[in-house]
């Protein structure tokens, strides 16, 4: 009877204490949250305060928090996209029990205190897009069961701790966007399990941490664009790499050639080496990558014609070899590719016909393949592209009439034809068909007849470039309803104008750039040019204008170029020109000579 009595008060007495323990450590981690709290500066969702608060049953029931069901302790902490801004305290290294933390796409400043290596339980940390400062803390790598570290997009400086390959778990680990220099530490190649490693845009010193032969083989993601990479790419890369599945390495110094084992890496979706200093030829193994969805060669050293095996990637959504040195005809079969998106192909020397099979690219929202040498006709299939928002076309060879489908693609934003052999006519409809463009240029195409009054139903329009054509008749009072407008360039046509269209213009409240020179106008410049308040660039030279500069034109105070020269103009340049304007020292008016300031 006795013993019975002694177990029983034994037993209850470890359940008062244990009681007690949990109850002082739920304290605890209320504590740790309140601080936390207390340290937040800027709550502007009224979140945590209003939900986090001490009166509260159980921290468990607070937003963003999770408690572990054996224990009742916080093992999660999400406060993720709250817009909170402040500091993170001290206290929260008391959460002691705490598995995952996540406090991204807030506005965290200040540095991580010491404390924060106490959570030795953590297995992820996402602090990425926050303002954090100082240096990543050389004891994190005491977190040795951490299996996600991201702390992307900070003001994170100094070195890359090597400790950080003490975290032998580690899959996830990204620090891109920061201000981290040096040297890539070698020991991270000791991490087996790695499988997405992400350094990219820091200031580091041009280690290439691709010839590290015992880099995880697991990897699936290596993001390294913009991190002072140098030497050749490795021709092993993919044997050593089998599982990449994206590979960012753009904006470096690799050289070197693109190797034919890249097709190694099968299970490549991604792989972007823009702006390098890779030569040679593009390898028809990159043909193999049969899962490539974003394939960007450009602005490299690269020669040769494009391969036609390209056309077997039926997965690629964008495809851009812009500013090489590729020679020979566009593949057709890259016209098979009914899921491309963007075709950038500008700035190499591509020569041919583009073929009608363009038609077939429906789902393509950028077609640039300016400042090349293509010739023949833009074919009429080019009008089928409707999801097109940007056709770049410009500097190459072509002639014949625009194709007047063009000018019913209505997702269209920017249309550039300039510097081609084109004729024909604006289109007298191409104010319907276009509501969303923003940009028309069409300088330098031997387009004739009149400008269409319809334009000006492009109420986004904000750069209309007409220059070196053929235009003529009046120039249209409707452009005045064009409210966007910024730029406005009608220079070499045969254009006769009373420039009443410049009364209205002036609803262009945003219009800085009027352009009208060496067209035969044969007028006055009226007063109302006064009134285009935002005029920086005025040139009207060899257009025939008549009578006094109206003194108006003194009210345009952020005029910063007039060329007003080879005209009949008489008298002399208001005053208000140079004493409130930015007119420079040098004025192109011509009255019997250059008129200086």
């Amino acid at each position: 009877m006795e013993k019975t009595f002694l177990l029983a008060f034994l037993l209850i007495s470890l359940h008062i204490i244990a009681t007690s323990c949990l109850a002082m450590n739920i304290s605890t981690d209320q504590s740790s949250l309140l601080a936390l709290k207390s340290h937040i500066t800027s709550d502007p969702y009224r979140i945590l305060s209003t939900n986090w608060s001490s009166s509260s049953t159980s921290i468990c029931n607070w937003i963003g928090i999770t408690c572990g069901s054996r224990h009742q302790r916080v093992t999660v902490l999400n406060i993720s996209d709250m817009g909170l801004t402040g500091t993170i305290p001290p206290q929260l290294g008391n959460l002691s029990f705490l598995v995952s933390l996540d406090l991204s796409y807030n506005n965290f400043q200040g540095e991580l205190p010491p404390e924060f290596t106490h959570l030795r339980r953590l297995r992820a940390i996402d602090l990425s897009f926050n303002f954090l400062s100082g240096q990543i803390p050389q004891l994190l790598g005491d977190l040795d069961d951490l299996r996600m570290l991201s702390l992307e997009n900070n003001s994170f400086n100094g070195f890359i701790p090597s400790s950080i390959s003490k975290m032998k778990n580690l899959e996830f680990l990204n620090l891109k966007y920061n201000n981290l220099e040096g040297n890539i530490p070698i020991e991270i190649a000791t991490l087996q399990r790695l499988k997405q490693f992400s350094l990219g845009y820091n200031k580091l010193n041009g280690s290439n941490v691709l010839s590290m032969s015992n880099i995880s083989s697991t990897l699936e993601i290596l993001d390294l664009r913009n991190a002072s990479l140098i030497g050749d790419f490795p021709s092993d890369l993919c044997r050593r790499l089998p599982r990449l599945q994206k590979l960012g390495l753009s904006s470096n110094m690799l050289s070197g050639e693109l190797p034919r084992s890249i097709s190694e890496c099968s299970e490549l979706q991604v792989l972007l080496l823009f702006q390098n200093n890779i030569v040679g030829t593009i390898p028809r193994e990159v043909g193999n990558l049969l899962l490539l969805q974003y394939l960007d060669l450009g602005q490299n050293r690269l020669e040769g014609t494009i391969p036609n095996e390209i056309g077997h990637l039926h997965n690629l959504k964008e495809l851009m070899v812009e500013q090489n040195a590729l020679t020979g005809s566009i593949p057709e079969t890259i016209f098979n590719i009914s899921s491309l998106e963007v075709l950038s192909m500008w700035d190499n020397q591509l020569e041919g016909p583009l073929p009608k099979k363009v038609g077939n690219l429906t789902m393509l929202n950028i077609l640039d393949l300016a400042n090349n040498t293509l010739t023949g006709v833009i074919p009429d299939e080019v009008g089928n592209l409707q999801e097109l928002v940007g056709l770049t076309l410009y500097l190459n060879n072509f002639s014949g009439s625009i194709p007047i489908g063009i000018f019913n693609i209505s997702t269209l934003r920017a249309i550039s034809i300039t510097n081609n052999h084109i004729s024909g006519k604006i289109p007298s409809t191409i104010g319907k068909g276009l509501p969303n463009v923003e940009g028309i240029y069409l300088s330098e195409t031997n387009i004739n007849g009149v400008l269409p009054s319809s334009i000006s139903n492009l109420s986004k329009l904000a750069v209309l470039e007409l220059s070196g054509n053929e235009l003529t008749g009046s120039i249209p009072e409707s452009l005045g309803n064009l409210r966007q407008l910024v730029s406005l360039n009608l220079y070499g046509n045969s254009f006769k104008s009373d420039l009443s269209f410049i009364t209205p213009l002036a609803n262009s409240k945003r219009l800085y750039r009027l352009i009208l020179s060496f067209n035969p106008l044969n007028a006055m410049l009226p007063k109302s040019i006064g009134n285009l308040s935002s005029l920086q660039m005025f040139e009207a030279i060899g257009c025939n204008l008549m009578g006094h500069l109206p003194n108006e034109i003194g009210k345009l105070r952020n005029l910063s170029s007039l060329f007003l020269e080879d005209n009949d103009l008489t008298g002399v340049v208001p005053v208000d020109v140079w004493q409130n304007a930015k007119v420079p020292h040098w004025l192109g008016v011509k009255f019997g000579g250059i008129f200086p300031l």
